[in-house]
């Protein structure tokens, strides 16, 4: 019979794999998925903490990588956000311009 340690790490690698599964099927927009990627590291720790060798390796690799989409889908978020208000500047600016003119045409 496998140790408890040795069975919660491979639940966790299991449950890291679904995890990415419903990160990599869900359509959200930029910066939506931080929050699963990082569920995604906390569960990738038993494995680099409890498990052998070879686990640990694997765990490693998973923690890792959900570490980097978490900070890629964070900076590319950010990036939407900061354009989404750069062009909501300009069509505010576009407008009061054109408000501006209709009260000199009267």
């Amino acid at each position: 019979m496998r140790r408890a340690s040795t069975r919660l790490t491979l639940y966790c690698i299991v449950g890291y794999f679904l995890l990415m599964v419903i990160a990599c099927f869900n359509l959200a927009a930029p910066g939506v998925n931080v929050a699963l990627f990082v569920v995604c590291t906390v569960v990738a720790l038993p494995p680099v903490l409890l498990g052998s060798r070879k686990i640990k390796i694997v765990g490693l690799a998973c923690l890792l990588l959900a570490m980097a989409l978490a900070t890629q889908d964070y900076f590319a978020g950010r990036e939407m956000r900061q354009k989404i208000r750069s062009a909501h500047a300009q069509m505010e600016k576009r407008s009061n311009e054109s408000d501006h003119d209709c009260y000199e045409q009267r």
